[in-house]
């Protein structure tokens, strides 16, 4: 079709009619327009003047007579196009047709740039391919976020050439009370949890490998490849304190402390230590070297030199009683420490600032070679012989 001028941009030619009640003077538009010379109007054939006859609503939808058109009159509205903000296009293209961004009858909106879909919106959310976001600050706001990588990468703008500087982590806001933090600490090389770290079953700490089989009460700290690599745990405390260990249960929590001391430099235990099997120690324990002495009585041998013998074995060194010691057998003195000597019974102390002495129990004897001599009182050392306390015999 030919037109005299500019032809319409966007072909919507549609025509609307009415028929006038004489009170009439508002008429409601089936399309919107943009201006008053976007429609023609007629009263009964008779062309009406646009701004003059009539005006546009602010919306363009809608025109308002200003005289009041007589009852049974008709009216005929033509349209000459569309308000552009209400132009009712589903897809727009670019000039080569390669972009194009389409709202399908499925209200979705895709954005297609150069073949490739950017962008798909529908009533439930937006779905973009790859996203840049620049600036400053980002905020997320909704109530759950799923991210289906498994690793996020912090610090991603720093170059593969360029020497670490930031820290970088989790920091988790609490409202009122203080935020806490989960961070690596680049000035220090080591992980930094502003806050104890705490898990609700057993707590493994490897570096790879072959994983044992712990229980469900277990601390393990294991290397990588443990079957051939040692596993430790250091607790490292202050050069003029302690390093400590610290056991107890849920209703107390420090019953028993194994602490080394840095300045003394040695362990200390604050429980007694009961021990199932054989201990082996190399050096010495005050002073004494006792991995050359009996300390246990279980063998029917000896060693040389000695200070006491095994059981069923040989004395081969000397049984030296120091200044102030008594051996006692079964908790009974049996040698004081003035060298006094009781058989069966302890050594009576009233000799003991006169002679040394031996004590017999009641009925006690003392035999020679071939015959003995049954002694019913005390036999003493007076230095050069042996005396009877009562009647002082040699």
């Amino acid at each position: 079709m030919a037109y005299v001028g500019r032809s319409p941009r966007y072909g919507f030619l549609e025509g609307q009619t009415a028929t006038f009640n004489g009170s009439t003077t508002v008429v409601t538009l089936q399309r919107n327009v943009s201006s008053t010379d976007a429609i023609d109007v007629f009263i009964d054939n008779v062309h009406q003047e646009p701004d003059v006859a009539y005006t546009l609503s602010s919306g363009g939808n809608s025109i308002t007579f200003t005289g009041t058109p007589d009852n049974g009159a008709v009216l005929y509205i033509r349209f000459h196009g569309l308000a552009f903000d209400t132009a009712r296009a589903y897809r727009l293209v670019n000039s080569d047709e390669g972009s194009s961004l389409t709202l399908g009858n499925d209200d979705t909106l895709t954005l297609s740039l150069d073949g490739t879909t950017a962008l798909t919106a529908t009533s439930s959310g937006i779905t973009i391919p790859n996203l840049t976001v620049t600036g400053t600050t980002t905020s997320v706001n909704s109530t759950n976020l799923n991210i289906g990588d498994n690793t996020i990468l912090l610090n991603s703008d720093v170059a593969n050439d360029a020497a670490p500087t930031e820290s970088a982590g989790i920091t988790i806001n609490r409202g009122s009370s203080a935020d806490v933090d989960f961070i690596w600490n680049e000035t220090t090389d080591e992980w930094y949890a502003a806050d104890d770290l705490a898990t609700g079953g057993i707590f493994r700490v490897k570096g790879g490998g072959t994983t044992p089989t712990l229980s469900g009460s277990t601390l393990a700290a294991f290397t990588r490849s443990a079957a051939t690599n040692n596993a430790s745990i250091a607790i490292i405390g202050n050069s003029g304190g302690y390093s400590s260990v610290h056991f107890g249960d849920e209703n107390d929590e420090d019953v028993g402390q194994l602490n080394y001391s840095h300045t003394a430099d040695t362990f200390a235990l604050n429980k007694g230590l009961g021990v199932t099997g054989n201990i082996t120690v190399s050096g010495t324990v005050d002073g004494v070297d006792i991995a050359t002495r009996d300390g246990v009585l279980t063998s029917t041998t000896t060693t040389a030199g000695a200070a006491l013998p095994k059981a069923g074995g040989t004395m081969t060194g000397d049984l030296n009683l120091g200044s102030g010691v008594a051996l006692e057998v079964n908790g009974t003195t049996v040698i004081d420490s003035s060298q006094n000597i009781g058989v069966g019974v302890a050594p009576d102390a009233r000799w003991t600032s006169t002679y040394p002495h031996i004590d017999l129990d009641t009925g006690g004897a003392v035999y020679g070679t071939s015959t003995g001599v049954s002694l019913s009182a005390n036999l003493y050392f007076d230095g050069s012989n042996w005396k009877n306390k009562v009647g002082g015999s040699g």
